[in-house]
């Protein structure tokens, strides 16, 4: 009896620290989003970006997941190293809301320069999530 409780008070405690963790993030604050974001697609940690992200943005993440597959190990590492000191630095995002639309600039580059690409984000139903559309990543134009 004694090991059933321990198991559950073990898995009970991984669950509150699994919620507590995922709901630091504030849907209903566009900077919270933008920065959660960047800070999950800087790391290549695309399942958790995808949360924050539009429909439409979850499909150009799967083929940028896609596109990575396609890349070594070693690549992968390499490329997550050098993305940890950008993510240090991104501290604060400054947004500009208009409606349902929200642009947000997030500060700071490793050098401490603002980022020159605004992250644009939807509101939908009551929360902001990131929304790119192939156009906004370099796609053909319509």
């Amino acid at each position: 009896m004694t090991t059933f409780k321990s198991l559950f008070i073990l898995i009970l405690a991984a669950f509150l620290f699994v919620q507590c963790k995922s709901s630091k993030v504030n849907m209903k604050k566009p900077e919270d989003v933008s920065l959660a974001f960047l800070r999950a697609f800087s790391t290549l940690e695309f399942g958790k970006a995808k949360q924050y992200a539009t429909p439409e943005t979850q499909q150009l993440m799967n083929m940028v997941e896609s596109m990575m597959a396609g890349i070594g190990e070693d690549e992968k590492k390499k490329l997550k190293a050098e993305s940890q000191q950008l993510v240090k630095a991104m501290k604060t995002a400054k947004c500009t809301i208009n409606g349902d639309m929200a642009s947000c600039i997030v500060c700071c580059g490793p050098d401490g320069s603002e980022n020159p690409e605004a992250t644009q984000l939807k509101k939908i139903d009551g929360k902001w999530f990131v929304h790119m559309d192939k156009n906004a990543m370099g796609g053909d134009e319509e």
